[in-house]
């Protein structure tokens, strides 16, 4: 029962993602935008692959939209469910709360000036944890530096990159002062993460692919030099189904999926459905 309860409650957040195309008062009222990708996929259950069901949910919030600032509160949940299981349990859930300021080509304090070939720069921190305590305790903080480029309208091109530092934020655990739980993590995912993204406009065919992102933190360490260690990972976006939904796949490999098992391998592969807000 509490499954059902739980996909419904889910799927009526999809729900809006259909009304959205016609009332822009769902999910694009001032302030109020879409960030990360949102989604809910399937784990495809192979021999490398968990079958675990993987929801995320991102929205950003501009407090100032009228002045433009580029100044953002986000927020992005992503939730590992065992959904097959016997009790159908979340095997973990994973908060990421950002604070940032991003100066955008065509939306900005200088009269919405466009730069050619420009998408974006965006400076901030973010901190992603799993809420649970003890030993499976696990969380980072980080600053960051991100610019995107991009070209073209109909048919695009763009490519990102990240540099960010890992913050040694420390936690009150009684009357003792201590630092995060993984602090190797450095060793698993590095500072830097890069994205290419390539795609066009929608066509009424649901099931050709519309766009392709490749992300990937190339390696593990300082330099991101050890290339045994960092993580890769592609969605695919088809065409709309109904609404602002449409078929989705991703692909991951490497460390760092959830913040649980950071220092894990894994490769998994999912098919779903996201929406565009």
């Amino acid at each position: 029962m509490k499954r059902i309860l739980a996909v419904a409650a889910l799927l009526s957040i999809f729900s809006l993602a259909v009304q959205a195309e016609d009332d822009e008062s769902d999910f694009t009222s001032p302030g109020f935008t879409s960030y990360k990708p949102v989604y809910f996929i399937f784990g495809l259950g192979s021999e490398y692959s968990d079958d675990l069901v993987k929801v995320n949910f991102s929205m950003k919030y501009d407090p100032l939209p009228d002045l433009k600032t580029g100044l953002y509160l986000a927020f992005t949940q992503t939730m590992f469910w065992d959904f097959f299981g016997e009790s159908g349990p979340f095997k973990e859930i994973n908060f990421n709360p950002e604070l940032f300021l991003r100066f955008e080509s065509g939306y900005n304090f200088l009269d919405d000036v466009r730069i050619p070939g420009f998408d974006f720069i965006q400076a901030g921190w973010e901190h992603r944890s799993n809420g649970q305590d003890g030993v499976t305790s696990k969380g980072w903080d980080r600053a960051y530096g991100q610019l995107q480029l991009g070209v073209g309208t109909a048919f695009f091109v763009k490519a990102g990159a990240k540099y960010f530092r890992y913050l040694d934020v420390p936690e009150f655990e009684g009357r003792f002062l201590s630092l995060r739980d993984n602090p190797d993590i450095e060793e698993y995912t590095s500072n830097f993460e890069f994205q290419l993204m390539v795609g066009f406009e929608d066509m009424p065919v649901f099931f050709i692919p519309q766009k392709l992102v490749i992300s990937a933190g190339p390696g593990g360490g300082r330099n991101a030099l050890d290339f045994s260690k960092g993580w890769q990972q592609a969605d695919i976006f088809f065409g709309r189904l109904v609404g602002n939904m449409r078929l989705y796949a991703q692909v991951w490999n490497g460390y760092g999926q959830s913040v649980l098992d950071y220092n894990k391998q894994s490769l998994s592969g999912h098919v779903g459905i996201a929406i565009d807000f």
